[in-house]
């Protein structure tokens, strides 16, 4: 696996590798089934090592977003490089997926819309 999954409190945490292809979305897909299915509602993606990101890994990426939505919670992408976001706003998903600049602010924006 070239992706770490830390389980934390109110969110599981996803960091990611430098390259984001094939040889990582299709465990991370796997993994992310199995997080659902164990209750996992709120998942945040940390970017920080990542450079890189093909069609592949962006379709990872919405599929966490996509099965957060649907258990009523939120996939949130944190630390994300200008050139991945870039492929994220020449795909028209900006307004899709939720990025916040540090996991300090996704934490927040976790606290302040999920937990009474």
């Amino acid at each position: 696996m070239n992706f770490i999954v830390q389980e934390k409190k109110i969110f599981t945490l996803i960091s990611l590798p430098k390259i984001l292809d094939s040889s990582v979305s299709v465990p991370l897909k796997k993994k992310l089934d199995e997080l659902i299915a164990d209750g996992v509602k709120n998942i945040i993606f940390d970017l920080n090592l990542s450079e890189y990101c093909d069609s592949s890994g962006l379709s990872a990426i919405l599929k966490g977003n996509r099965l957060s939505n649907n258990v009523g919670g939120v996939c949130l992408l944190v630390n994300v490089c200008e050139v991945i976001e870039k492929l994220i706003t020449i795909s028209q998903l900006a307004e899709v997926l939720k990025i916040r600049t540090d996991l300090d602010k996704a934490e927040d924006f976790i606290l302040r819309s999920f937990v009474n």
